[in-house]
């Protein structure tokens, strides 16, 4: 199956919340359902705060560089997990990486102990790897 642009759809994963609303007592509301989920819908939306940079790119899983920098921070952090005897030498330690993405106000505090910010990480994918999210050479490096 092709989309529109020429792109294959097959193998493509869509991520898909079901929520489910149990009435949690007998003698509890009687929101109906619709009233309930909007109440949630409108609790989301006006609380919903920006994230910093950092932390889109660790939550991000439209963009291509972003979830290759998510697998390795998560290499990283599955490694430094196994016993010392047991750790790949050849993967660097998730203190490498500074994915926390802490912010003080606006403004990036970094942590004094990593070398390279996420964003930093992410860009590699970008200029050096995989090129930019859905431009023709990425799509060549991917053999999509």
């Amino acid at each position: 199956m092709v989309n529109d642009n020429g792109t294959a759809l097959e193998g493509w994963q869509i991520p898909v919340v079901i929520l489910g609303v149990f009435q949690a007592n007998e003698e509890g509301s009687n929101n109906n359902l619709l009233e309930v989920v909007r109440k949630i819908f409108i609790y989301i939306n006006s609380e919903a705060k920006m994230i910093n940079p950092a932390r889109k790119i660790l939550l991000d899983d439209e963009s291509v560089n972003a979830i290759c920098t998510q697998i390795l921070v998560q290499e990283a952090h599955e490694n430094d997990c196994r016993p010392l005897d047991d750790r790949d030498r050849d993967k660097m330690p998730l203190l490498f990486y500074d994915w926390r993405g802490a912010t003080s106000g606006d403004a990036p505090v970094h942590s004094p102990a990593a070398l390279h910010p996420i964003t930093e990480v992410n860009s590699w994918f970008e200029w050096y790897i995989l090129g930019p999210d859905g431009e023709p050479e990425q799509q060549l490096a991917l053999q999509l």
